[in-house]
């Protein structure tokens, strides 16, 4: 075949490997094999039939047929163990979240009890500290969320570039839809609005007298 120069054009997303593509003709005059071809990319109008394949494998110099929907059916059984594992990483990410939205709320709740003693005592309800409380973990909880996303989705994709130039089987394009920020935000609000709730229970069973006696004192 000896060497030749073409022309880079630009990259092109492969299912599996890494693959170079060129014109058909163009190859057949590299390789001196006119009329012939190592695949052929076919789309179909919905799910081919059974007749159509049948027909597809019996063609003369057809060694092996390659559908996307088996391709992508068999490495989603091959990736069984991966969605458990990410499964459980975000399991383990919820209750760590969880943990440490219920001990800042704890924490902030026992540096405040003269405080928030007082402001029962002038006549404040509890309802109306409990959604005090709740604006403060809202807004700490947006400026996580402001601050986290962006640097998740970098550190994310890193993450698969790293990986797509270290492995030559496969390439991973990293992929977000709207609906998964949604999804992250949502659980986000929800983990700090459930972690607070004893310490807005703690509120309401405060005991006036025994929170301001030291003070007094």
């Amino acid at each position: 075949m000896g060497d030749a120069e073409v022309t880079f054009a630009g990259y092109v997303e492969s299912l599996m490997s890494s693959r170079a593509f060129m014109r058909l003709d163009d190859v057949q005059r590299l390789v001196g094999t006119p009329g012939t071809a190592t695949g052929v990319l076919v789309a179909f109008r919905g799910p081919p039939t059974p007749e159509l394949l049948r027909r597809i494998y019996g063609t003369p110099g057809v060694s092996s047929v390659e559908l996307i929907a088996d391709t992508r059916r068999y490495i989603d059984d091959q990736m069984g163990f991966m969605w458990a594992f990410i499964g459980v990483m975000l399991a383990m990410g919820a209750c760590l979240g969880g943990a440490i939205i219920f001990n800042t709320a704890t924490v902030n709740v026992l540096q405040r009890t003269r405080e928030i003693a007082v402001m029962r005592v002038i006549g404040m309800r509890a309802r109306w500290i409990g959604a005090v409380l709740t604006i403060e973990n809202l807004a700490a909880a947006c400026l996580g969320i402001i601050i986290g996303i962006p640097w998740g989705y970098r550190v994310a994709d890193y993450f698969f570039t790293t990986m797509s130039s270290s492995e030559d089987v496969g390439g991973f394009t990293l992929s977000v839809f709207p609906r998964t920020y949604i999804i992250a935000v949502l659980s986000a609000v929800a983990i700090m609005l459930l972690s607070q709730i004893p310490a807005i229970r703690q509120v309401q069973r405060l005991s006036l007298s025994t929170a301001l006696k030291d003070w007094y004192e």
